[in-house]
């Protein structure tokens, strides 16, 4: 078994400019990031458990299936999607995902 070699996140923005703008639209339209609350971490410690998260919500498997190949292009490894109402969630989990999607152009709509 041959170990899959990890490419940093710097090395991977510039290759796929179109991946990446079509990932900013996706994200810009219904997706949004959760991040931990330190304060809160401070408090509670060990049983404050929520972590780094960016979910993008998603109306049909067809455009699920084209995210999850966009984000496995640019290095990213989304997580199990989920139907939540009507709609498909694709989350992405850790921190990396979620700097990654905070360094989206903002005027990607």
């Amino acid at each position: 078994m041959t170990a899959r070699r990890k490419r940093s996140p710097a090395s991977r923005t510039g290759r796929h400019k179109g991946t990446r703008k079509m990932l900013a639209e996706v994200f810009h339209q219904r997706g949004y990031l959760r991040e931990p609350d330190p304060d809160r971490r401070k408090q509670d410690g060990k049983a404050y458990k929520k972590g780094y998260e960016v979910r993008l919500g998603l109306s049909t498997r067809r455009e699920v299936s084209e995210v999850r190949r966009l984000l496995r292009e640019v290095g990213l490894r989304p997580g199990k999607d989920y139907k939540h109402h009507s709609d498909y969630v694709v989350p992405l989990y850790g921190r990396e995902a979620v700097k990654w999607f905070q360094s989206l152009p903002k005027g990607a709509r």
